[in-house]
């Protein structure tokens, strides 16, 4: 069956958003595990909400802004005025279709509203037959998609035949912090997904 997990898709951690979430959490835990250093936690969680809201939509759009209500009205693919950042960037992509390697992109896809047109992989952890190939690739050109977007663990053979088949573009992100030299942190990592993706 592959490389299943019985809980759900992991990767959350590649929506912002979540990654924004995860930040309070972990913030919440430390200061009740650290008390005394609560008022250093909260303030680095401050900092770091204030840089994530600025990277996804600018720093204009968020002038007087509640960030929370933004983070909604984007998710409900409301215009934002002044848009900026990430938001702004992959705009000219939503429900444009993708291909991924795993199935680890998808609460990304969602975020900034790219379609998920199918796996490399038949099934988690599964490598690609080439029936399953032939398949993605009729898919594909079906689509027209135009981006294939995997970790750079996996093996570029099966992308580059999608690639040489349908005119899609290869784009090698790492999917958490060190996973490239590039990726140091959180912020740019996606820093980077998203400039592959809009070729910046």
């Amino acid at each position: 069956m592959g490389d299943v997990h019985p809980g759900g898709n992991p990767h959350y951690w590649l929506d912002p958003l979540n990654g924004r979430r995860m930040a309070e959490a972990i913030a919440e835990r430390l200061a009740r595990l650290r008390p005394e250093q609560a008022g250093a936690f909260h303030a680095n969680l401050k900092a770091f909400h204030r840089e994530l809201d600025e990277r996804m939509f600018g720093a204009q759009a968020l002038e007087g802004a509640d960030a929370e209500a933004l983070w909604n009205r984007h998710a409900r693919g409301e215009e934002i005025p002044h848009l900026g950042g990430w938001a702004a960037e992959l705009a000219p992509l939503r429900r444009k279709g993708i291909v991924t390697y795993h199935k680890s992109w998808s609460y990304f896809a969602k975020r900034f509203g790219l379609r998920v047109a199918g796996e490399i992989e038949p099934k988690p952890g599964i490598p690609p037959t080439a029936a399953h190939l032939t398949a993605l690739t009729e898919t594909m050109q079906a689509e027209g998609v135009g981006w294939i977007l995997q970790e750079p663990f996996y093996s570029r053979k099966a992308a580059e035949r999608l690639a040489a088949a349908t005119g899609a573009r290869v784009v090698v992100a790492a999917n958490s912090a060190g996973g490239r030299p590039e990726a140091t942190d959180y912020l740019t990592m996606l820093d980077r997904v998203v400039a592959l993706l809009s070729d910046r």
